[in-house]
């Protein structure tokens, strides 16, 4: 199976396996990567990878996911969702590869 460009520039990005665990466990909100501290950082890489992120998403919470997003945060404006999506991207991606450690 071949990795979406989104999955292979997380890998690129996060070849530091404690730096994932921190994410996995305190989330981008206290211990937010470097790349992904400043909104334009989010923003940059959201509209890169918008595709793959709207697909992502919408296979996880449904054809509602944006809404559901909105609804659960405090996303105003887009700035504010984008930097959203891609904290939440950054989470699960880290979890996911917290739990391939735990079960390989």
């Amino acid at each position: 199976m071949d990795k979406s460009r989104l999955t292979v520039a997380l890998d690129e990005r996060f070849t530091d396996i404690e730096e994932v665990k921190d994410i996995q466990e305190h989330g981008c909100a206290s211990c937010a990567p470097s790349g992904f501290i400043y909104y334009y950082e989010n923003r940059k890489f959201f509209n890169e990878y918008e595709e793959e992120l709207e697909e992502y998403f919408q296979g996880i919470f449904g054809d509602d996911w944006m809404q559901q997003f909105v609804a659960d945060k405090t996303v105003s404006d887009t700035v504010t969702f984008k930097n959203y999506c891609v904290w939440m991207m950054i989470e699960l991606y880290c979890l996911g590869r917290v739990d391939q450690l735990i079960n390989n």
